[in-house]
């Protein structure tokens, strides 16, 4: 007997939608709906017989499954499977709505004006006293396979994890909105050096205030923009003093948000994946399209205090 079972995203309730793709109904629908208008130029390599393909897949369907593969890090096999394709066809497709996505995405300007940030700006960071921060640092690893040109796996070999590895740098606004979306760069480039070649410091206007980690030393380059360098202290004698301690806590209690963020975006096992050596232009769109929704669909920041509620003859 004939198989006339057909995948459609339409027969997944809501609780496996958002399992297989780590996103709501709502808000995938949202996503494809903004995407619609640019379809038309998804570019599948030339062996799909575009006709019959066409005739095969739907749009709402290839996404489902490209986000399904991310999530999961699923076998082209199996996803090919899922949408009734050969495995190199699903492949293609993979690829087409991953440079497609980052490509139309990446059109997007993140960066909020600075008036908004200071009305969104949680209240822990006024008690703590780092009300003037705008822009908060981090940087995140995925692991690639060895190259077999040496210099190449001397670029791509990160000190910090102990195998080849390209760097993202990670730009939230203090609310925990993402700010821009660098490219991806070698593993052994310094937390210092994809600051400045990213240019992540552009919109740091006069008494801004950057909050990092340890591995960042951009004060220079910060000091250049006018604004405020906040990293915790180095230590430099036996053990740190008590304001030294506060300092740490401090930030520490800020900078959790951004490690939350990289968590978040670490759901998708695909990043977590080891990447061949000739798919570093894959995984850099991979990484965007991901960060992009990523930040669509998670606000990652402290929550906002609620204000009492008072009586109005008080």
């Amino acid at each position: 007997m004939e198989n006339k079972w057909k995948f459609s995203w339409d027969t997944v309730t809501e609780s496996y939608f958002k399992y297989f793709t780590g996103m709501s109904r709502d808000s995938l629908e949202t996503l494809f709906s903004c995407l619609k208008p640019y379809l038309h130029l998804i570019k599948y390599q030339s062996c799909i017989s575009s006709k019959s393909y066409k005739r095969k897949v739907s749009k709402e369907n290839e996404l489902f499954t490209t986000l399904s593969i991310c999530r999961h890090a699923l076998h082209m096999e199996f996803a090919g499977w899922m949408l009734k394709v050969s495995a190199s066809t699903m492949s293609r497709i993979f690829e087409a709505w991953i440079v497609f996505g980052d490509a139309v995405l990446g059109m997007v300007d993140l960066q909020p004006s600075h008036g908004l940030m200071k009305k969104v700006i949680p209240q822990i960071y006024q008690e703590l006293g780092f009300g003037h921060i705008t822009l908060v640092l981090d940087a995140t690893e995925f692991k690639t396979k060895q190259f077999s040109d040496l210099n190449l796996n001397t670029i791509f070999f990160s000190d910090y994890k102990q195998c080849h590895t390209v760097k993202a740098l990670v730009c939230l606004a203090p609310h925990g909105a993402l700010t821009m979306v660098p490219d991806l760069y070698p593993g052994s480039i310094t937390d210092t050096t994809i600051t400045q070649i990213t240019g992540s410091l552009r919109n740091c206007l006069l008494h801004d205030g950057i909050l990092t980690d340890k591995g960042f030393a951009i004060s220079e380059l910060a000091a250049e923009k006018g604004a405020e360098h906040n990293r915790p202290p180095m230590k430099t004698e036996n053990q740190f003093c008590e304001g030294e301690c506060d300092d740490n806590y401090k930030i520490a209690c800020l900078r959790i948000h951004v490690e939350r963020w990289i968590g978040y975006l670490r759901n998708f096992e695909i990043l977590n994946s080891v990447w061949s050596c000739n798919r570093m232009q894959l995984l850099n769109s991979t990484w965007r399209f991901l960060a992009y929704i990523q930040s669509m669909t998670t606000l990652v920041g402290p929550a906002k205090k609620e204000q009492p509620v008072t009586n109005g003859n008080n």
